[in-house]
């Protein structure tokens, strides 16, 4: 799950990148009285490719331009795209925890993991987090049975006969 969570992540931040370098174009061309439909439905087929991965909330933009927000904080801003990064938590066994980051050399990021709340990665976060998590004291009891028995079985035949060398 957590491979697929940085896939998403590397995902995001491609198109992120996409969308912010259309929004300029379409800033431009809108700037000089004409139309930019097919730019406009390129940038909505890439909204509507995140959004099956994570929630997210769209603001257009006087400009033609769009802000992206993905757990309160913003992918995209106009022309300027920011970067999510897939973090390796302690406190969950190094389970992958998303951040939010400006792309300054001194932010350390903002752990939106809880903030998404929508998408593919909402829904393999809840599998990691709360279904697999769940199972875990039954899987424990089940091996510990299977271990149990397995040694019941094996002790009456021990010592029957002796183990002979050719």
């Amino acid at each position: 799950i957590d491979e697929r969570l940085k896939t998403y992540v590397n995902d995001i931040n491609s198109m992120s990148s996409s969308i912010a370098a259309i929004n300029t174009q379409i800033a431009r061309i809108q700037a000089s009285g004409e139309n930019a439909n097919d730019l406009m439905d390129h940038r909505d087929a890439l909204l509507n490719t995140m959004s099956s991965i994570v929630g997210i909330n769209v603001i257009q933009r006087p400009s033609g331009m769009v802000a992206v927000y993905v757990g309160g904080q913003p992918v995209v801003d106009d022309q300027d795209s920011y970067i999510l990064e897939a973090k390796s938590n302690p406190e969950k066994d190094g389970h992958i925890d998303i951040y939010w980051n400006s792309g300054e050399w001194y932010d350390k990021g903002i752990n939106i993991t809880e903030r998404i709340n929508s998408g593919t990665m909402q829904g393999e976060i809840k599998m990691r987090d709360e279904v697999i998590t769940g199972y875990i004291p039954d899987l424990d009891d089940l091996a510990r049975a299977l271990v149990e028995e397995s040694n019941t079985q094996h002790v009456p035949a021990q010592g029957l006969a002796p183990f002979e060398t050719p």
